[in-house]
């Protein structure tokens, strides 16, 4: 086998390893759950790591006592609280493939 050759089969491998890698992160993701909370749990938002909405709950009492305003305000402080947990999980799951990245270009 030429150097060549030798060289073509490692980068083969290198992005074999890298594709595994991503299939793995991306069903942590569809796999993964978040729930973003806000007004001491009074509403809750749960997603999956893939982006998508789950469910929702409100406590009843939010909805009878607050104005629109507040309900409102509390539903965005709850979807900004998942998403910022997605996110952490997102750069989390990532850093392993950073990693593979790494070894490619220093091959």
């Amino acid at each position: 086998m030429s150097i060549n050759q030798d060289r073509l089969n490692q980068l083969r491998e290198q992005a074999l390893n890298l594709q595994a890698e991503v299939g793995n992160i991306q069903a942590a993701m569809a796999a993964t759950e978040v729930t973003g909370t806000a007004n001491d749990g009074q509403v809750t938002v749960t997603m999956n790591a893939a982006g998508d909405f789950l469910s929702v709950h409100v406590d009843p009492y939010l909805l009878e006592d607050s104005p629109a305003e507040e309900v409102e305000a509390a539903f965005l402080a709850a979807l900004r609280d998942a998403s910022a947990q997605l996110k952490d999980f997102a750069a989390q799951r990532t850093s392993s493939l950073s990693t593979v990245l790494d070894r490619l270009r220093a091959s």
